[in-house]
């Protein structure tokens, strides 16, 4: 998990206005869009090292013929 997302902790009781129902549904919503993002950013540096790893075989591959 991304260390900049930070959870608040939970407090002796959920009477407090900061976990509402909604507050905690929202705050779910924004860990979820949180997580996807940080997917999608793994995805593309595996994209990135995917297509550098094709260009260096391909450059290996040129320069034995």
């Amino acid at each position: 998990m991304n260390p900049a997302i930070a959870i608040p902790p939970m407090p002796a009781t959920l009477n407090a206005l900061a976990y509402t129902p909604l507050a905690l549904a929202a705050l779910e919503r924004f860990l979820r869009d949180a997580a996807s993002a940080c997917a999608r950013a793994g995805d593309a540096q595996t994209a990135l090292l995917l297509a550098r790893d094709a260009d260096v075989q391909h450059r290996r591959h040129r320069l034995e013929n």
